[in-house]
């Protein structure tokens, strides 16, 4: 078979600076998107594709010979020239084979609608080489597809290009209609029925003069607002400056971000505005507990919650344009169905076979801060001003100016997958502020229910984000924590539920997920601010595998004996707290440097080559070479018996230093967990039962 060895270099054209201009294309590209073709696939049923199987699309051939000398006036010719030259030039391929084009349509959404297209280059390639073997290859160029919306192709086509001028009147009335809508037709959302305004309020009606309105239970409709401080001076009420507050401060007084909010809620309408700098007085402990306290109730009643995501400081605004990140790569005529003429934008995702590029919230300096998860999730109704575009978010709905998904319905959870690779979104279901609760609520401990999966998804996203006072651990959660007690009936022992006591015990901090640039593993903080058993008393992002793991069951002899904290308010920063446990312990050396635990001489108390367990520390410490104790807690039942799970826990006296003599010690400390290797299933088997008293 006669090799060609080279093609001609070609540069590939580039995308016009203006929306009207079109890319030509040759008569065999212009077949893709003719009506028989393009919208027939859109319109055909699953399961009649050729090569993905239950994705509509139809096959081109495209010669070699005709690719190349169409490359000059077609520009798709030219972009899967381009593509195939760079696949040779990284693998050393040549070909020689037509390449056969199947073109896939591709929805986003379910809904049907176009959002993606994906063209499969498959040809014949034959190694540059002697004696190369030839054999079918396939290159996928995946796209999304956009059409502007007073494009004659935006009847077929769904998608919108985005919208990066959030602060243009068609983003304020697209912002206005979300709203009216939420509030006129989502039943799952609550209604503009007024309530009582948080104890101060932002006063807009003048707005050269913005006022601290003391509102002594008036009735009213307000927004609040949701941002990141930043390291940098910020406007603020104090003792001394409540008096100033109250006769008003000039707009050009306020930080960038407060100023947007500002103008944001006076453009949607709204008169009153709650921020948490002005709103609380920042230097009275009296007056910060007690409105802290009261952190969910502002933000479920609030009627919308502006979310400056993008904003890092108070100073950085919200409102500037945005820079596109991406230009369109070709922009095709589409010829519609009912016979005009439109056009289409196909922007390439990454990779030759990546996933759809969609948004991502963890990109936006908002959700680096741990307070602000609370109150995005608190809130029924949410304008979110990302990096890049204006987006929706409510209990019903998730809407965005141009982008995807551009609508998209939930069915009440926040998460289909391990909560250590999600984000929360909402609350579940049977949380959110329109569900009547449970009457009487009654605490479930089933781990496959459905709030008790969410709350380890918030806990694991939560201790991913940074706070600025490590001693906020527990309150940053307070709304949540209070509101899943309201809901569910159950107590809340310093981030662990009582329901789910045995099971939340077996918490780790996940050494995968690091916290922005800094290690997993963080030492162990110098300030107590929880118990050892609890998440709040070390750094790092937490997971829990045992949710969903119906097929475990409590360990033999073990039982939760007591759990006592002390603290001034159930969900807020505790001041001490023990839990005293019944079950089997194990001695045991812990290799900190492989992660292993292993066996210990039965007399001799040093270690033997026997590794029995893996081991998660929750803090980086030197505990290499160290004698622990392994507390049983979990082991799983079924044909396959799996590993024992538990504590791993050190001696301290009442003092809260180590000591060597277990035999007497005062109380114990959590120092990680462990997960027994599957030959070592009999390790506790004769294990003694003690009664261990954790602090």
């Amino acid at each position: 078979m006669k090799k060609v060895r080279s093609f001609i270099t070609h540069l590939l054209p580039q995308s016009s600076s203006s929306p009207d201009s079109i890319h030509d294309l040759c008569k065999l590209c212009s077949d893709v998107f003719q009506p028989t073709n393009f919208y027939e696939m859109q319109t055909r049923a699953p399961g009649r594709g050729t090569y993905w199987g239950d994705k509509p699309q139809a096959m081109h051939y495209l010669p070699k010979k005709h690719i190349i000398s169409s490359s000059a006036r077609c520009h798709l010719c030219a972009f899967i020239l381009a593509r195939v030259r760079q696949r040779q030039k990284k693998h050393g391929w040549v070909f020689d084979q037509p390449l056969a084009v199947e073109t896939e349509l591709r929805p986003a959404d379910g809904s049907g609608a176009v959002t993606f297209v994906t063209f499969g280059l498959r040809y014949h390639a034959t190694e540059d080489s002697d004696g190369g073997s030839e054999e079918s290859r396939l290159l996928r160029m995946i796209f999304e597809v956009d059409a502007a919306a007073d494009n004659p192709a935006a009847t077929w086509i769904k998608k919108r290009p985005v919208n990066h001028d959030v602060a243009s009147p068609a983003a304020f009335e697209k912002a206005r209609r979300w709203i009216q809508d939420c509030v006129g037709n989502h039943e799952r959302c609550p209604k503009t029925n007024e309530t009582s305004l948080p104890t101060r309020v932002l006063d807009l009606k003048d707005p050269d003069n913005i006022r601290l309105h003391i509102t002594n239970g008036q009735i009213g409709i307000y927004a609040a607002l949701s941002y990141c401080w930043g390291d940098t001076a910020n406007l603020l009420t104090t003792e001394d400056t409540l008096s100033s507050r109250i006769q008003g401060t000039p707009m050009s007084d306020f930080p960038h971000t407060l100023r947007d909010a500002i103008l944001v809620s006076r453009r949607l309408g709204y008169q009153y505005l709650w921020i948490d700098a002005l709103c609380i007085i920042q230097d009275s402990a009296v007056d910060k507990n007690r409105e802290i306290s009261k952190m969910r109730h502002i933000f479920q009643s609030a009627h919308l919650t502006i979310i400056a995501a993008s904003a890092s400081t108070s100073h950085s605004g919200f409102l500037h344009k945005r820079i596109p990140p991406r230009t369109p790569n070709l922009q095709l005529p589409y010829p519609c169905p009912d016979g005009s003429k439109g056009s289409i934008q196909l922007y390439e995702t990454l990779g030759d076979s990546a996933d759809p590029v969609q948004y991502d919230p963890s990109l936006d300096p908002v959700s680096a801060r741990a307070w602000t998860l609370e109150e995005r999730l608190l809130s029924p109704r949410r304008l979110i001003y990302t990096s890049t575009h204006l987006r929706y978010l409510c209990d019903t709905t998730e809407l965005s100016d141009g982008g995807s998904p551009s609508d998209r319905s939930f069915q009440g959870h926040i998460y289909t997958g391990p909560p250590q690779y999600e984000r929360s979104d909402r609350l579940p279901r049977a949380l959110q502020l329109s569900t009547n609760p449970v009457s009487p609520p009654s605490p479930s401990s089933d781990p496959s229910d459905e709030p008790w999966k969410a709350w380890h998804a918030i806990l694991s996203d939560y201790t991913s984000r940074a706070l600025t006072h490590p001693s906020d651990k527990l309150r940053a959660l307070s709304g949540i924590s209070s509101l899943y007690s309201l809901r569910t009936g159950d107590t809340y022992h310093a981030g662990l539920w009582n329901a789910h006591l045995v099971s939340d015990l077996l918490w780790q901090v996940n050494i995968s997920a690091p916290i922005g640039k800094q290690d997993a593993l963080f030492p162990r903080p110098a300030a107590y601010r929880a118990p050892s058993w609890s998440w709040a008393s070390v750094d790092g992002a937490i997971l829990n595998r045992q949710v969903g793991q119906a097929d475990k069951v409590v360990a033999n002899d073990f039982a939760v004996l007591k759990c006592e904290v002390e603290t001034d308010h159930s969900y807020g920063a505790v001041a001490g707290g023990i839990i005293v446990l019944k079950g089997r312990m194990r001695g045991a050396a812990w290799d900190s440097d492989i992660g292993t635990i292993h066996e210990l001489h039965p007399t001799r108390k040093r270690p033997i080559m026997r590794s029995v367990a893996s081991a998660y520390p929750d803090a980086r410490e030197d505990v290499t070479g160290q004698l622990v104790w392994c507390l049983e807690v979990l082991n799983r039942t079924g044909t396959f018996k799996g590993p024992q799970e538990g504590l791993i826990l050190v001696p301290i006296n009442e003092c809260g230093a180590e000591v060597r003599d277990e035999d007497q010690p005062q109380n114990w400390r959590r120092v990680g967990y462990f997960d027994t290797d599957d030959l070592a299933q009999d390790w506790f088997a004769d294990a003694k039962v003690c009664i261990t008293t954790i602090v």
